[in-house]
């Protein structure tokens, strides 16, 4: 497991690096606007499992997907007039909305729906569109524990796990809490949590 220290003279050193990393399949931890979080690019299978694996996740509890921009969410699912107005109250940010799939990513999409999340950070926004495609995520942690708030919890967490090939270390605050969920399929909208 190969550890990253990011800063602006290595940016975009590191933003190739990590690009071709997800391109091959490869499970990455890197720090979010909220908590670190565990990517993949989203229609990889086998590397979605992966992160599955790792957090000891039941494969019944799908998990979410950075996007990039509102088109790249509606690509992966039906927005209406109005959740688009909502949503764009709210993002970039620590929301999670959940919404009726397009795609069927297994292990992602669930019951037809699918939780996207345009995450407030520059860099992460510079990584998913220059992997040209939406990453699968959920908090760097085994399933029960509480999220990893540095590059060394993370480490704590995956000790030379073969599955986790890059944790990215950098300083940034994180707010500490998970993203709110919202689905949007209901009306009134539902709180997940």
């Amino acid at each position: 497991m190969k550890v990253l220290k990011l800063s602006k003279e290595n940016e975009k050193e590191i933003l190739e690096n990590l690009t071709l990393a997800l391109n091959q399949g490869k499970v990455l931890a890197l720090p979010t606007d909220t908590v670190y979080g565990l990517v993949a690019k989203a229609d990889d299978e086998e590397a979605v499992r992966k992160i599955f694996v790792l957090k000891k996740r039941s494969f019944q509890k799908p998990i979410g997907v950075f996007v990039e921009s509102l088109d790249r969410a509606k690509n992966l699912a039906f927005i209406d007039k109005e959740q688009e107005e909502f949503i764009k109250k709210h993002w970039p940010g620590a929301f999670t909305f959940i919404f009726k799939a397009k795609v069927d990513f297994p292990l992602i999409v669930k019951d037809g729906k699918i939780g996207l999340r345009m995450p407030e950070d520059d860099f992460l926004l510079s990584l998913i569109s220059k992997v040209g495609f939406p990453l699968a995520q959920t908090s760097a942690n085994i399933s029960g524990k509480p999220p990893a708030l540095s590059a060394k919890e993370v480490l704590d967490y995956f000790d030379d796990n073969p599955l986790l090939k890059i944790v990215v270390e950098r300083d940034v605050s994180l707010s500490g809490k998970p993203s709110k969920v919202l689905d949007l399929t209901y009306s009134p909208y539902r709180i997940v949590r």
